[in-house]
């Protein structure tokens, strides 16, 4: 391998070409799964090294409400059905024929006055 040559300090270096972008068509290629390493095996707890489970404290029971102590329901009173009295005969009223309209004859509009 050369050896690569310094740059004497207070000498101007030339720009830096621009890096041509490289278009990517189509799907990415996968990995074969022959270079990733293996999965290390994940190792177990012994149950031993957990802590016991701590009892959970017993919660009293909610004594149901004995039938005896609620009130009687009461008896809803019953709705007395009302009646109406009969309707009344609508008068047929005829109305008079629709009178004609009289035709008006078209007038022709005016001209505009000329623009000063």
């Amino acid at each position: 391998m050369p050896p690569v040559p310094t740059v004497p300090a207070g000498v101007a270096l030339p720009p830096m070409p621009a890096v041509p972008t490289v278009p990517v068509s189509g799907a990415v290629p996968s990995i074969p799964a022959a270079t990733l390493p293996p999965m290390p095996a994940v190792p177990k707890i012994p149950a031993a090294t957990l802590p016991p489970m701590p009892a959970m404290p017993k919660v009293p029971a909610v004594p149901a409400i004995p039938a005896a102590t609620l009130p009687p329901m009461p008896a809803i009173p019953a709705v007395p059905q009302m009646t109406l009295p009969p309707m009344p005969a609508v008068p047929k009223v005829t109305l008079p024929p629709m009178p004609t309209i009289p035709t008006v004859p078209a007038t022709p509009l005016a001209a505009p006055p000329p623009s000063a």
